[in-house]
């Protein structure tokens, strides 16, 4: 089992100032001495995409993105320090929720294709159809949070995705909730999932 390459590992939905999103205020409060590559955005309702190597920010749609490119423990802790930053030079932004996610793959496998024999594939090929892509979704509570985690068979691949989602009411509260290391802890909770549910781990 592997990363997916590129997604975004953390979420904040709220009301952002996409001006704030440049490569002037990213160089000076987020990321000094780093060499940042900017996107412009085609989106009329998001900001500039501001990347290294290892990370992309940006805002669109009132949710502000980090997307991680380099996929370590190194990694998602500047990306927790970043996010606890953010929340410290704007802590006035209106903030509703904030979402850690986590996306794996893995070839097909004879256990887990037992978990989508589905009663009603031999009716759907009895109509003539061939069943391309098949998705299970959970909802999973605990403590003040919820998991959705979507596992999707395609004809390629298995995809693992997690969704850990917090409700919040302002950046203060999110960092009750909220740490450097929460993104490398919560990396390590799915994969602690994985391995005792599936016997999956990462290579």
């Amino acid at each position: 089992m592997k990363n997916q390459s590129q997604y975004s590992v953390l979420v904040i939905a709220g009301l952002w100032n996409h001006a704030i999103i440049n490569p002037d205020w990213v160089s000076k409060y987020l990321l000094p001495n780093s060499e940042l590559k900017v996107e412009i955005p085609l989106n009329v309702n998001g900001s500039m995409k501001i990347s290294t190597d290892e990370i992309s920010l940006y805002a669109v749609e009132g949710k502000l993105n980090f997307a991680i490119q380099k996929h370590t423990d190194e990694v998602l802790l500047k990306i927790g320090d970043m996010a606890s930053q953010i929340a410290d030079y704007l802590p006035h932004t209106p903030v509703s929720a904030f979402g850690l996610n986590y996306i794996f793959e893995d070839d097909h496998n004879p256990e887990m294709d037992k978990l989508f024999q589905f009663t009603d594939s031999e009716s759907i090929k009895d109509n003539g159809y061939n069943l391309e892509i098949a998705s299970i979704t959970r909802k999973l509570k605990k403590d003040n949070y919820v998991l959705t985690l979507v596992i999707t068979r395609s004809e390629k691949n298995y995809s693992y995705n997690f969704n850990y989602n917090y409700n919040i009411n302002s950046l203060t509260y999110f960092k009750t909730k909220f740490e450097s290391k929460s993104l490398i802890n919560y990396k390590n909770d799915s994969l602690k999932l994985l391995s005792e549910l599936y016997k999956l781990e990462l290579e």
